[in-house]
């Protein structure tokens, strides 16, 4: 009779299927995650937008760019209700280096986005997606992103705008130049006759005067 217990060629037994089922296992696992992973981002960027393409139109924040224009919205200034902050690694997104670019090519308007989270000294996303296919995106799409376009949340619209110009991969979609930058920050500008408070809104000239002039 056998007493209690495994004997050692059950218990090696038992190990042998233990680390079969880990290596069925285990590759699932991974590819549950990179498929959560890539979900998250296709998600955040698909929202990024479909707000800008609200801020562009319904909210009639500015005049539609010509061909060959190019108006630039920052993460921070399309994430109204916060809920894209955190990067589907456990970093942060760049609310500044996140950007979607609206521009016209030819008779089609068309948004490009840029969305890079940061983490630790990675900084991984995708670098101006043409917006319709987020839909397709795949893990291969997302990578490192070495390069900044190095705005910060003080830079008002023409600091921004400036900066934005000496970013080779957006300028060289912009050839009749960018004609606006919205942060989110707090400043106020004039843009094409019309006046804008520090929010963005459109505003009469002399409500501008009461709360923007400096």
């Amino acid at each position: 009779m056998k007493k209690n217990g495994f004997t050692f060629v059950e218990l090696l037994a038992m190990l042998a299927v233990l680390g079969i089922l880990m290596l069925i296992a285990i590759p699932n696992i991974n590819g549950m995650l990179k498929n959560q992973r890539l979900n998250i981002i296709k998600n955040d960027a698909t929202n990024m937008v479909e707000t800008a393409k609200v801020k562009s139109s319904k909210e009639r924040l500015l005049e539609k760019p010509k061909n060959g224009e190019c108006v630039v919205f920052a993460l921070n200034y399309l994430n109204d209700q916060d809920n894209i902050v955190k990067g589907p690694n456990g970093g942060l997104y760049d609310q500044f280096d996140s950007v979607v670019v609206y521009t016209r090519e030819g008779a089609r308007y068309k948004y490009y986005v840029r969305l890079v989270e940061k983490k630790g000294s990675n900084t991984i996303g995708i670098d101006l997606l043409d917006g319709e296919s987020i839909k397709g995106l795949k893990t291969k799409d997302i990578k490192t992103v070495s390069n900044s376009i190095g705005l910060t949340k003080s830079m008002n619209r023409a600091q921004g705008i400036s900066q934005l110009s000496s970013f080779g991969p957006i300028s060289s979609k912009c050839s009749a130049g960018i004609k606006g930058y919205y942060s989110g920050g707090n400043y106020c500008v004039i843009f094409n006759g019309k006046y804008y408070d520090d929010e963005g809104n459109v505003v009469t000239p002399e409500k501008y005067n009461q709360s923007c002039a400096h």
